[in-house]
């Protein structure tokens, strides 16, 4: 990922304390992302650093809307993201017995700034549901591409309509014995 200086925040030389931050991303931030599957959005990220000695808690809040493929017709359309986390680092070396999972991340003593843009990205990622699919209109209906909902639809009517193989038949049988 190359990230902007942006997302970067330099925290060496910041007294012990609360420090916030604002960003707002936009299709520029999602275009440097080497994999991203969002091509377009408006993100308002919103950061409370609260640095101890030896400690930073950043509290991150995200607000927006992104562009995303339809699972279903695979049109894009605006899908909302909303998230809340908390990313704990501490500063010094990494415990020999840390497990893979661990929540907090630990950067070398000698560090003066952290790049938070793939953070960003991946707390995105998170907030949008696992199944992406057009949201239903104002009179109940799928508001996806209607000439892929109906190539869809015969599809499926064809493939039904289809002689199946009997050795299939044979096969399905022994299920119900």
């Amino acid at each position: 990922m190359k990230s902007g200086v942006d997302y970067i925040i330099g925290f060496k030389g910041l007294e012990d304390g609360e420090h916030l931050y604002a960003f707002q991303l936009n299709d520029s931030f999602f275009k440097n992302l080497e994999y991203s599957e969002i091509e377009q959005g408006t993100v308002d990220v919103n950061i409370k650093l609260i640095k101890q000695p030896g400690i930073l808690n950043f509290e991150l809040s995200l607000s927006g809307k992104v562009s995303v493929v339809c699972d279903r017709c695979l049109d894009r359309y605006l899908e909302s993201a909303f998230f809340n986390d908390v990313l704990i680092v501490k500063l010094g070396n990494v415990p020999e017995d840390l497990e893979e999972d661990s929540e907090v991340l630990y950067l070398d003593f000698n560090a003066f700034e952290i790049d938070l843009g793939h953070y960003i990205y991946e707390s995105i990622i998170l907030s949008l549901p696992f199944q992406k699919v057009h949201p239903v209109g104002n009179n109940g209906k799928s508001t996806c591409n209607k000439e892929m909902i109906e190539r869809l639809e015969k599809l499926a009517s064809e493939s039904k309509n289809e002689d199946i193989d009997p050795r299939w038949d044979v096969l399905k049988n022994l299920n119900n014995n």
